[in-house]
């Protein structure tokens, strides 16, 4: 093993120019009823298929689609590719709003847009427990977990609401939001992202210090925090801007009937975790290899060739990426 790292090391200055893009994006169509991924290169498929699909959530570790069917208001869980599909709360959680994991806490939030309520499970969706009713349409839900926060976007209230995880202590943040849609929390830089029929960024430290990112509306949103890239999705339309409202570019306008969660994964092979595959990963595939590197979300992406171990064969995995060839 020691050999093979040596080589794949000197082999690293010869692909310096390889790249490939290493983001993912997943939307979720209620209407159509399926739930369609972007990938790099631009292939748009279906992992999902049935019921009425709504509130996305990506657990980047153990490589696992979250959603909401609002048809039979149940909490799912899926492979990243839609496979090995399963139940994990049935028939009690909701039409779906939004979706929030707390990994390290095993933890599960999702909020019930027609009735208004926030619940909380475990990742494998045992212990289900209501944490509390909002009011009527709760659009989305993000949590700061760095301060131990919760926030929602609440249309009736016409407000961003600010919570303890455990449904406490809530409070107005943001108010006068009357079509409050999506919010969604970028803890490293300190600033929340949020959605009204324009896009808007506030500071977490102080709700006043709020600025107009972009005049076009956003049903969901996601972030990529590497690149500060924000992907949008409308009913009928999804793409991505810059974090400042600049750059802002439209893929998909035909086929989408009701599209209103989105959400990213990283591609295997992006070990550094940065939305592409670069020569950036190949140094950190041999971090990873040699030990040096123990993140577990690395550790996770450095599984190239996704057999479930770390190991010699990734290595030529990564080569293939890099070299265009996979």
């Amino acid at each position: 093993m020691q050999a093979l790292i040596r080589r794949f090391a000197l082999f690293i200055p010869v692909v310096v120019a390889a790249f490939a893009q290493g983001q993912i994006v997943y939307w979720a169509d209620s209407g159509a009823g399926r739930i369609d991924r972007r990938l790099p290169g631009g292939i748009v498929e279906s992992v999902v298929t049935g019921g009425g699909p709504r509130g996305l959530a990506v657990d980047p570790v153990e490589r696992k689609l979250y959603w909401i069917d609002g048809v039979s208001q149940t909490l799912r869980r899926a492979d990243l590719d839609g496979g090995n599909p399963e139940d994990l709360v049935a028939g009690t959680v909701g039409v779906g709003g939004g979706i929030a994991l707390d990994r390290a806490a095993g933890k599960v939030y999702w909020s019930d847009v027609a009735v208004g309520r926030v619940f909380r499970a475990n990742l494998d969706g045992s212990d289900a427990v209501l944490l509390g009713t909002v009011g009527l349409h709760v659009l989305d839900i993000d949590l700061d977990l760095a301060a131990g926060k919760m926030y929602l976007a609440v249309t009736s209230n016409e407000s961003i609401l600010r919570a303890n995880l455990d449904y406490s202590d809530v409070e107005p943040f943001i108010s006068g939001a009357a079509d409050a849609k999506s919010v969604i929390v970028d803890s490293s830089s300190g600033v929340l992202y949020w959605s009204d029929g324009a896009t808007h960024r506030s500071s977490l430290a102080d709700a006043a210090m709020t600025v107009d990112v972009s005049t076009s509306d956003a049903v969901d949103m996601a972030l990529d925090v590497a690149s500060q890239t924000l992907y949008w999705t409308t009913l009928r339309a999804n793409g991505q801007m810059n974090t400042d409202g600049t750059g802002r570019e439209t893929w998909t306008t035909t086929g989408l009937t009701s599209a209103r969660s989105i959400v990213l994964a990283y591609a295997r092979g992006d070990v550094e975790c940065d939305g592409d595959i670069d020569i950036g990963d190949a140094t950190a595939l041999v971090d990873v290899l040699l030990g040096a590197e123990t993140d577990t979300l690395r550790v996770a992406q450095a599984d190239v060739d996704g057999s479930g171990a770390v190991n010699g064969e990734d290595v030529g995995a990564l080569v293939e990426l890099l070299l265009g060839e996979m």
